[in-house]
């Protein structure tokens, strides 16, 4: 799913479904991996961009956008631990 579908489809999330929008919901709701999602960026930067979310200023925001590819890549227990 490209980041323009994911963008479009969370729009209209809470009217398909009559459910809140929350990563969790839009992860179940369209039977995606989470890793598929954070790995191109934070959640809420998607909500941002399909206008469903205010834009906010977060100074760390910036190092978290970097790290989520790299986190989700992790699939050792001794790294997670």
């Amino acid at each position: 799913m490209t980041k323009l579908h994911r963008t479009l489809n969370l729009a209209t999330v809470e009217d398909d479904t009559g459910i809140a929008l929350s990563l969790e919901n839009f992860l179940y709701h369209f039977h995606l991996d989470v890793r598929n999602v954070l790995s191109r960026g934070p959640f809420s930067q998607l909500c941002i961009a399909a206008a469903v979310r205010e834009d906010y200023e977060e100074p760390l925001e910036e190092y978290v956008s970097k790290a989520l590819p790299r986190l989700c890549a992790i699939d050792s227990r001794n790294w997670i631990m």
